[in-house]
């Protein structure tokens, strides 16, 4: 009997052990994120991504600009000023996020799919010139061409 008992108290002080039961750390479990915990089992919502958008336009844009005496460029997103550029810098392919004399803009944004925001982008004299929305992606680089419409 004292036998049968000692297995018992072994079996119960070792079940714990040979269970199974996971303790649930609440987290990121995305690596892809910004925040990514990687002690977490169990996602919490809490993921954090960061996007980024290059502004552009081609030489025909330029020179249109040119004629109509624009000197300065100012982009705003979401009401917010983020950078200037000059009217005579074009590409005839979008830049890369980040290229030299390119307009890039990057946002952060929780676990919202392609979340777009607001833009608009102002001359000199702070005539808007172009408005519209932009779409960011998790962890990419999207370029929009401004085309010269006026």
């Amino acid at each position: 009997m004292k036998r049968t008992n000692y297995i018992i108290i072994l079996a119960v002080l070792l079940l714990p052990l040979f269970s199974g039961c996971e303790k649930k750390i609440l987290g990121c479990t995305d690596p892809y994120s910004l925040n990514y915990n990687p002690s977490a089992n169990v996602n919490d919502g809490s993921c954090q991504y960061q996007g980024s958008i290059v502004f552009w336009f081609d030489p025909i844009t330029a020179d249109s600009l040119g004629v109509h005496k624009v000197t300065s460029l100012i982009y705003y997103v979401n009401g917010v000023a983020q950078g200037s550029s000059s009217p005579q810098i074009s590409w005839t392919t979008p830049p890369d996020c980040g290229q030299n004399a390119a307009v890039t803009v990057t946002e952060q944004f929780g676990a919202v799919n392609n979340p777009s925001y607001s833009f608009f982008i102002n001359d000199q004299s702070g005539n808007q010139l172009w408005y519209g929305n932009a779409v960011f992606t998790a962890n990419g680089c999207n370029s929009y061409q401004l085309v010269w419409l006026h």
